[in-house]
């Protein structure tokens, strides 16, 4: 029974992933329901009404946060565009590897984040950013095998150190692949690393061939 609930309420999953402890404590808290959504405000009479406030128009509540909310589907689709193809929705994520489910977690984490900022500073964060950062830090590694590589910190996965070997020093590496699909279509996909195999930034550009 014990492990039926914690597949119900996704904290199996989310202890595969291995979370960035921040991330982590995040989902923690809203798993048990203890973020500040304006639902969590408003039945505390903080709050004078329970509505998204990023212009949803729809009750804000920890469902809305990771499934419905606009501003995350934005981030979403950017995601897809780049070959990731995350559903808006959790229950994928039983069959996905941990990689993919750490990359969902910090989506709906950073885009917390986004909220926060619009509603306490009233600043606008890009979902190109949000996107980009998700896959940062899910592609961060923090184990013995990276450090034992020679590659201090370097944020890149494990089955990568087999294959993947740094630059000389102070120089950056540009990794390149590309995809011909049905229709006529192309992709192309870049990525830059430092010296150290740390990742700099990355991009995708699609083609009709």
């Amino acid at each position: 029974m014990e492990e039926d609930n914690k597949t119900e309420d996704g904290s199996k999953w989310i202890e595969k992933a291995k979370l960035n402890p921040r991330v982590y404590l995040f989902w923690w808290r809203l798993r048990n329901k203890a973020i500040p959504t304006n639902q969590f405000l408003c039945y505390r009479r903080l709050m004078g009404h329970d509505n998204c406030p990023r212009g949803c128009n729809i009750l804000e509540d920890g469902d809305h946060v990771i499934t419905t909310c606009g501003k995350l589907k934005e981030v979403l689709e950017i995601l897809n565009s780049w070959e990731f193809w995350i559903p808006n929705c959790c229950k994928w994520m039983d069959d996905k590897s941990k990689w993919m489910v750490n990359l969902y977690c910090n989506t709906i984490y950073l885009s917390w984040k986004a909220r926060n900022l619009w509603v306490h500073e009233n600043k606008i964060s890009s979902p190109f950013i949000i996107a980009f950062k998700a896959v940062d830090i899910a592609a961060v590694i923090r184990n013995s095998a990276c450090i034992s590589s020679g590659i201090e910190n370097a944020n890149q996965p494990e089955w990568l150190l087999n294959s993947w070997h740094p630059s000389a020093p102070d120089w950056i590496k540009v990794n390149i692949d590309a995809a011909l699909f049905k229709y006529y279509k192309a992709r192309i996909g870049v990525v830059f690393r430092d010296c150290q195999g740390k990742f700099l930034m990355a991009f995708g550009i699609s083609y009709i061939h």
